[in-house]
């Protein structure tokens, strides 16, 4: 007969090992996500001290050194406080109730670990004397099976002083080029609404990021004969009933999950800016911004490359729905992810309503001609500026298109900031050969194109910035999708020297534009 078996007689350990924090740069970020993180604990320190802080915004600055190879992110907020320093630095030990974006007790610990093997964190908590400094250096506590960091402390610091300094130190990852500009429309779009209550100032390498709100289409409705202009923005908030299990009683209870924003259609048709941001306690959790990351399903926009779908976007606020810990996809646990769809789709069909998906899919924005007479009275930068303007317009659409499953990103084309490349354009009897840079040096994001000085008559030097907005925005196709760029930027800097050689009316310019491009552009070996 087996002896009764008792419980009490075997325990096992099922703390993490610390050898967990090694396997955190495998996770599945992104940098902005990584950063996010980062900014999510500075706003939450100063949501949970403001009235003690007097102050009414907190200030997060992201600094990369590309030459120290470091990332830092500072900020004002309240500091980590003494009693807290232990909580803080364990692993999913999770944040005091009531906190909103800082909940799982992981961001930090997780995003740090990923940039990098070593990483420290200077903080000065409101009302305390003291500065600490906890230094990690991953590989070494693995291989000492290390359970406990020193803390350095600096002693008799003001008391009205408040801060935390994460500094990483030679990460796996150094965004550079495009990137850099990405990482600053991403934050931009995941902290819009604490951007647009001012509550935030966030800044990359020390220049404030900001959140556009895109335009709303105005036009008359497409089913009417009526020319009355409409804004097509229809906002809504309604509630679906679901169910949760609750650990502590054993059984399921009715849960109501809120959804409440506006779905509207763009101005301009742009993939980068079409999607839904899905909202969680002021920050995007999914579609913060660009063409791979937009929350766009089907049910509701259709299939990729209509007009729909590249005019359809929106804000929904969603209560009653967990996030991963990563906090990049809801967890549709309560209720289905298709019962939500279906449900805004009926919100958009209800009598009263704007029919926004039947507008989004007939609108077709058609802009008139202009005159001989407009055309001269726009001479010089105007006509510049509206031609810079119909380029971005009528190439979004083509240079937006999923031209290639493979095709790298700009940061995987090339390791190095410059691409060369040489062109070879005939105009008005002469073969022009034009030397073309295409950097990724985040110092020239501001100007797309620039002409270099060249000796020759017939020789000229142009650069290409692939790190500015326009860029960034459209070229998501990797070497395939720049061809158009280099035959309209090698047309424009040639159209533009020869005008002026002429001494012709800024007008050649285009016209000069229009016949080069008629040409065979040829490449050849740079």
């Amino acid at each position: 007969m087996p002896e009764e078996f008792d419980e009490s007689e075997e325990v096992i350990d099922i703390s993490p090992e610390i050898g967990v924090l090694g396997t955190f740069r495998h996770l599945n970020y992104t940098i902005w996500g990584a950063l996010a993180e980062l900014v999510d604990n500075s706003i939450e320190s100063f949501n949970t001290n403001k009235d003690r802080l007097g102050t009414d915004h907190v200030i997060v600055n992201i600094r990369f050194n590309k030459y120290e190879k470091t990332i830092t992110i500072l900020d004002n907020a309240a500091g980590i406080k003494g009693s807290d320093i232990p909580r803080a630095f364990r692993t999913a030990v999770r944040a005091p109730d009531g906190a909103q974006l800082s909940e799982f007790g992981m961001g930090m610990k997780t995003s740090c670990s990923w940039f990098a093997n070593i990483w420290q964190v200077t903080t000065k908590a409101f009302d305390e004397d003291i500065e600490r400094t906890i230094k990690f250096n991953i590989p070494r506590i693995i291989e000492e099976g290390r359970l406990n960091l020193d803390v350095s402390r600096k002693f008799d610091c003001p008391l009205d002083s408040h801060y935390t300094i994460v500094e990483i130190k030679n990460p796996f990852r150094f965004p550079k080029g495009a990137t850099l500009t990405k990482i600053k429309r991403h934050l931009g779009s995941i902290f819009r609404e604490f951007l647009r209550n001012k509550t935030l100032v966030l800044k990359i390498n020390d220049e404030n990021v900001f959140y556009d709100d895109p335009s709303i289409l105005f036009a008359p409705n497409t089913r009417t004969n009526s020319e009355e202009k409409i804004k097509w923005k229809q906002e809504f908030d309604f509630d679906i009933l679901g169910s949760s299990y609750n650990d502590k009683t054993q059984t399921s209870e009715e849960v109501t999950v809120n959804f409440r924003g506006f779905v509207g259609l763009l101005e301009t048709m742009r993939v980068a800016d079409c999607g839904f941001a899905m909202i969680r306690r002021g920050r995007v959790i999914e579609g913060s911004a660009d063409q791979d990351t937009g929350y766009r399903p089907q049910e509701i926009f259709g299939s990729p490359g209509s007009h729909l779908y590249k005019r359809l976007f929106g804000e929904i606020h969603v209560t009653g729905l967990d996030v991963g810990h990563q906090k990049d996809k809801f967890v549709w646990a309560v209720i289905e992810e298709a019962d939500f769809l279906q449900r805004l789709r009926e919100m958009l069909r209800e009598p009263g309503n704007l029919h926004i998906l039947q507008q989004g899919a007939e609108y077709r924005k058609t802009e008139p001609s202009a005159t001989p007479q407009e055309v001269a009275e726009n001479e010089g930068l105007g006509i510049l500026e509206d031609y810079a303007n119909n380029v971005e317009t009528n190439l979004s659409d083509m240079l937006s298109q999923d031209t290639s499953a493979e095709s790298p990103s700009y940061d995987e084309i090339e390791d190095d900031l410059l691409i060369t490349k040489k062109v070879v354009i005939r105009h008005l009897g002469n073969s022009w050969t034009v030397d073309m840079e295409m950097t990724h040096d985040e110092a020239h994001s501001n100007n797309l194109l620039e002409i270099l000085d060249k000796e020759d008559d017939y020789h000229i030097g142009i650069r290409l910035s692939l790190s500015h907005p326009f860029v960034v925005r459209h070229l998501s196709g990797g070497k395939t999708a720049l061809r158009p760029i280099w035959s309209m930027v090698a047309a424009l800097a040639i159209a533009e020297i020869s005008t002026k050689r002429l001494s012709q009316s800024p007008v050649e310019v285009r016209k000069n534009m229009n016949n080069i491009l008629k040409s065979e552009v040829r490449e050849e070996d740079a």
